[in-house]
């Protein structure tokens, strides 16, 4: 899809909300291309969970002390004891490795160098435990058309 048409907000920022509203004790990851990209969209996620009257209204507050922070969060319905947050962030230049995911998003693939490395050195290992799922989101760019269908198949 091209730019503009809410990738971002639907797959990644709404998904991750819809994700933890159906079940409190997921493990999520947004992967994007930088550490800092991935931390922008877990800010408009915890606005969201912050000041959003109806989600509070239905499901209660979300914050948690501690468990809010820049790069991660945990709600304060979750149950289980997991040592990954409900919410982590990470990119090409900051990477996450030993944790497990229930799901991965990874937003703008094709714009990240080395992808195929990351994904099989990083990503892939971080669902297996798991048997986690990927959100791929993107604007088409070439190559990574017919890395996405390898890694699909």
């Amino acid at each position: 899809l091209p730019r503009g048409t809410f990738k971002t907000t639907i797959g990644t920022i709404s998904r991750s909300i819809q994700l933890l509203l159906k079940n409190p004790n997921v493990r999520i990851l947004i992967f994007s291309e930088t550490f800092g990209q991935a931390k922008k969209f877990l800010s408009e996620i915890k606005q969201q969970l912050e000041q959003n009257q109806e989600l509070i209204g239905l499901y209660g507050q979300f914050k948690k002390d501690p468990g809010w922070r820049e790069f991660s969060i945990t709600i304060r319905q979750r149950t289980a004891k997991h040592k990954e947050d409900t919410i982590m962030t990470a990119g090409v230049d900051v990477v996450r490795v030993g944790f497990h995911y229930d799901f991965i998003i990874i937003d703008e693939v094709a714009m990240m160098r080395n992808f195929w490395v990351n994904w099989q050195e990083i990503i892939r290992p971080c669902l297996t435990d798991t048997i986690g799922k990927v959100l791929f989101t993107s604007t088409p760019n070439g190559s990574i058309i017919s890395m996405i269908y390898v890694i699909k198949s």
